[in-house]
């Protein structure tokens, strides 16, 4: 059985070409243009120069528009996609939503094309946004940073360049579905899933769904019209972006761990250039402060399991620990 879903898009029509008509009057020849384009080829064109110097949230926000902030009731939806058999015969992927308790809407379909848990995931997106009233509120909760964030903050980027990115056909038509939307879309990370008996319930549709040889598939419309104009509310009581999200565009760098060892497991087993362009911070006879010694003049090990001479004054004695860390 096959299901057809087909997002909820905005039509627009294109302005049509101008049209040159000639009429003979007396002895000349009157060439008269009806009402030229408002939108030529160059104000296209200019458009797109300009939007390329856009970051990614100003060509977003400039993508989706924003929508008025007015009370509305939220909806929850939690999403989740399951690939069986990954990179083997037989692989298949379904995704499943749930709405709640005893919800109509909850489901799982399987997806066309090629089978992969990004691709349910997506598709899975897609559906919750045909699904849900276009002037509510609606909050998706979703395991998957990277639908997050090319729906948030890629978008605008993806759209200057045609879509020409991985999935770049499903995350367009959800950017038609949410730009049809009058009310805001939210995205919500679920950090601890596990927890969640929501996304558990999700997820076992969608794996109930990709282990049934009689599942129902999905089919995605892929002619969609023209997109339509976005508007950005100026001067409104309160105005917020059409779609947002709390995560963040990136994860912060992690940081670096200092790496506490001795002589001997330097000495034992180890090769050569394993620790070059590192510094090695060599106790101080004093007890001073460490003294930092370039271990990039370091080539080979001495008989003795012992360092070459650029590292030789720190090996006498009991073996002592040694702070390695990157050059910057």
């Amino acid at each position: 059985m096959c299901i057809r879903m087909k997002a909820l898009y905005s039509k627009s029509v294109s302005n049509p070409p101008a049209s040159i008509s000639t009429s003979e009057v007396g002895k000349g020849t009157l060439v008269s243009l009806n009402s030229p384009p408002a939108r030529t080829v160059c104000d296209a064109l200019a458009e797109n120069t300009l939007a390329t110097t856009q970051t990614d949230e100003e060509s977003t926000l400039a993508l989706y528009g924003t929508v008025p902030d007015a009370e509305r009731r939220r909806v929850h939806v939690v999403v989740a996609g399951v690939c069986v058999k990954h990179a083997q015969p037989g692989v298949s992927a379904a995704f499943g939503v749930y709405w709640g308790d005893n919800s109509a809407h909850n489901r799982g379909f399987g997806i066309p094309g090629r089978q992969l848990d990004a691709r349910a995931i997506l598709h899975a997106i897609l559906f919750a946004l045909t699904v849900a009233n276009p002037s509510r509120v609606v909050d998706i909760s979703t395991t998957s940073k990277y639908a997050i964030r090319s729906i948030c903050y890629l978008a605008g980027g993806n759209h200057t360049r045609g879509w020409s990115c991985a999935n770049g056909d499903l995350l367009e038509l959800i950017a038609r579905a949410v730009q049809a939307r009058t009310a805001q879309t939210v995205f919500t990370l679920m950090d601890s899933p596990r927890d969640s008996s929501a996304y558990r319930e999700a997820r076992a549709i969608a794996t109930a769904t990709c282990l049934d040889p009689e599942r129902d598939v999905v089919e995605v419309i892929a002619s969609i019209p023209p997109p339509s104009e976005s508007r950005i509310y100026v001067g409104a009581p309160a105005t917020v972006p059409r779609v947002w999200t709390a995560l963040e565009k990136a994860d912060p760098p992690a940081a670096r761990a200092h790496t506490a060892v001795t002589v001997a497991q330097l000495a034992v087993a180890d090769k050569p250039d394993a620790h070059r362009n590192r510094v090695v911070y060599c106790p101080a006879s004093s007890g001073g402060e460490p003294q930092p010694t370039a271990y990039s003049a370091y080539h080979k090990f001495a008989e003795n399991e012992k360092i070459s001479q650029a590292v030789g004054p720190c090996l006498s004695g009991t073996p002592k620990p040694l702070f390695l860390r990157a050059v910057q």
